[in-house]
């Protein structure tokens, strides 16, 4: 390998003027590099250092004959320092030349200070036999100012997410830490957030992290930078993620943002006892004002595309059909159920107007247009029905609601238009007016029941045949009948049954329970049959064949009779011709008449009940007014309840005077009789 100059020619000195001859030429170039560098250096192939320049030993304080034979690694190895070694051993490897590349060092007392290394390889003829360079003392300006240039020229081109990240990854290899967190500060105040995390070079998952009992909370309560270069695990003891990841050393730096509010921190934690405490210091700071703008842009960013997407999946899971058109009728927005209901997708319309678009409304266009003027000039909301013709060829009733939309001066940005659906809607409202007609139909057939003179007539048979002609008209059903049960449901005898073909009553007809046993068992089950399809329904499906064939019934409406709690028969509402589903009011009808029957009925048997009641009281008067001897009866109160006509004769007191008195309110007897007469009451 050729020789290297020695330290006893660097020191030489030629008087001859410069450039007289090839010594003097010899002289500049080491004049050059002693101005340039403070030592020399030379290693072999392997890396081994071959030569080292006496200038070393008060540059820093290691002898070069301790330095031969051994490689950079082997000298410079104590200071943790992953990216400088990678930086160097790159350009080692590639046969390449560098320049200040910068390693930290410490003399004996563990004080730790740069040096720059800058040095060529050499070749012999094809063959590389090692490197050439200097080195010196680097200045901290000199490392904060080369670190700041790495970082900026890593970060110079990013915003927002991209830049934190970024940084964050600069400042983990320039600093040689384990970790950098970049964090947002809950609204307590207590939880940090991570927005980035870098360990050991690589971007992990975010997570939480409570800052209580630890240097975060310190950071965050005192907004200041805080460095605990070594021994933080010790002297944080409640901070249990210190000591669990074998944190060494830490920095932080509170975030704000532009209003002054706190943001969050930015954190750098080591394994090993940070270096250069002052460098570490001068970058958080420097960088700490970037970074919190960018954090803080990003979070604003992320709320507005939290916003976004929520307001996009509002504006794309309305079940109506939203757009929004700009003052000149062009459209800005449309939603999923516009495109699902007109089969035209944003690309297809945004940007255009209705007369572009669909030129065949244009007379419909026309009084949209002039709605929305409207809107714009008045600054109200407009709402107007319209029928519209879907893609799928579909009629629909639509309410439209069209609105303004302004910006926060106030000034006209667009008129949105919310398009919903209520075809549904008009339906029933129509069904609903129906319904009501049918109701009042339906009030005043049981009123013409209730007022008549049949309801009154002591012939229960009137009321009975009034209700079923009544019931027949009002459903328009042919057939309708009341049936009167035998208390133990043996069977039913029909009372009356109205045809409305021929409008004739007939009764008398019975059916019993062993020819219809799942038809009695229904009737003792529910209040109403409703049998839709009468020969498939199994409540009524017993009656095919000779009884629905011969009448021509398809359905069959029934509803129980009770008086009391007692089943006392049931009201048939039988349907001829095709199969009829049986409407709620239908079937809320003929409860109604089932309960006017069930008083029809209770008043029957009070009827029935009195008649014999009399013709008890007659004939138990017959025979006491026959016996020979005054008798009287009496209530617990000793109060005259009956008395014969013989007592009527003997005491010259007639039976209504005596009733509800007692003997001495009559006034028939001396005071001892009287007495003799309580005693054996």
């Amino acid at each position: 390998m050729p020789r290297s100059p020695s330290d006893e020619s660097m020191k030489t000195r030629h008087a001859e003027g410069l450039g007289n001859g090839s010594v003097g030429a010899d002289a500049r170039v080491i004049d050059f590099a002693r101005v340039s560098a403070d030592w020399f250096w030379e290693t072999d192939a392997d890396g081994r250092f071959t030569f080292v320049s006496d200038q070393v030993i008060s540059l820093v304080g290691v002898r070069p004959e301790d330095c031969i034979g051994k490689s950079r690694e082997e000298l410079h190895g104590s200071v943790a320092q992953d990216a400088t070694w990678a930086a160097y051993r790159k350009a080692i490897s590639a046969h390449e030349p560098f320049r200040d590349i910068t390693f930290i060092m410490s003399d004996a007392d563990g004080t730790t200070f740069p040096v720059a290394i800058s040095g060529v390889p050499v070749f012999d003829g094809e063959k590389f036999v090692g490197y050439r360079g200097t080195g010196r003392r680097a200045s901290q300006g000199e490392v904060i100012e080369k670190l700041v240039r790495n970082i900026v020229g890593a970060t110079s081109r990013s915003v927002g997410r991209d830049f934190l990240k970024q940084v964050a990854e600069a400042l983990w290899r320039e600093l040689n830490v384990d970790r950098i967190f970049i964090s947002r500060l809950t609204d307590d105040g207590k939880t940090a957030e991570s927005a980035i995390a870098i360990i050991d070079g690589k971007q992990v998952a975010n997570f939480s992290y409570p800052i209580a009992g630890g240097p975060c909370e310190s950071v965050a309560r005192e907004a200041t930078l805080c460095v605990y270069p070594r021994g933080v695990a010790e002297r944080f003891p409640d901070d249990h993620y210190l000591k669990e990841e074998g944190i060494e050393g830490y920095i932080g730096v509170p975030l704000y943002g532009a209003r002054g509010q706190g943001l969050g921190l930015m954190v750098a934690m080591s394994g090993k006892p940070m270096i250069l405490e002052d460098l570490h210091k001068l970058a958080f700071e420097f960088f700490a004002g970037r970074v919190a703008a960018e954090l803080d842009r990003s979070l604003v960013e992320e709320e507005l595309r939290r916003r976004d997407v929520l307001l996009s999946a509002i504006v794309d899971h309305l079940p109506h059909g939203l757009t929004v058109k700009d003052p000149d009728g062009r459209y800005m927005l449309i939603n999923k159920e516009f495109t699902r209901r007109y089969g035209i997708d944003g690309d297809e319309i945004l940007g255009s107007s209705n007369e572009e678009r669909f030129p065949a409304w244009e007379q419909a266009w026309a009084a949209s247009r002039a709605q929305e003027k409207n809107v714009a000039d008045s600054g109200k909301i407009i709402t107007r029905e319209q029928d519209r013709q879907f893609a799928d060829g579909s009629h629909h009733r639509l309410e439209i609601v069209k609105f303004p939309i302004s910006d926060d001066g106030g000034r006209l940005i667009g008129v949105g238009a919310l398009g919903v659906d209520i075809t549904e809607r008009d339906k029933w409202e129509r069904d609903a007016l129906d319904r009501e007609r049918v109701l009042k139909g339906y009030h005043k057939a049981l009123d013409r029941i209730v007022a008549s003179d049949a309801m009154a007539s002591p012939d229960a048979g009137d009321a009975f045949s009034l209700l079923t002609q009544v019931a027949a008209e009002t459903l328009g059903v042919e057939r309708v009948s009341v049936w009167r049960a035998r208390p133990d449901m043996s069977d039913i005898e029909c009372l009356d049954l109205y045809q409305a073909a021929s409008a004739a009553h007939s009764s008398g007809m019975v059916l019993e329970n062993d020819y219809f046993p799942q038809y009695f068992k229904a009737l003792q089950q529910v209040e109403v049959i409703d049998a839709h399809d009468a020969r498939s329904d199994p409540r009524t499906a017993e009656f095919a064949g000779k009884y629905l064939d011969e009448h021509g019934i398809t359905s069959m409406l029934d509803a129980v009779i009770h008086v009391g709690d007692e089943l006392k028969g049931v009201l048939c509402l039988e349907h001829v011709g095709d199969p009829r589903k049986w409407t709620l009011e239908e079937q809320s009808l003929a409860r109604s008449l089932a309960a006017l029957t069930s008083l029809i009925m209770a008043r029957q048997e009070q009827q029935k009940s009195e008649r014999a009641r009399q013709s008890i009281e007659q004939r138990f008067s017959g025979v006491v007014n026959a016996l020979p001897s005054a008798l009287s009866l009496k209530d617990r109160d000793c109060r005259y309840v009956f008395v014969n006509k013989v007592y009527e004769q003997n005491y010259g007191v007639r039976a209504e005077e005596a009733f509800g008195k007692r003997i001495d309110e009559l006034g028939l007897n001396s005071p001892e009789i009287l007495a003799t007469i309580h005693a054996e009451d």
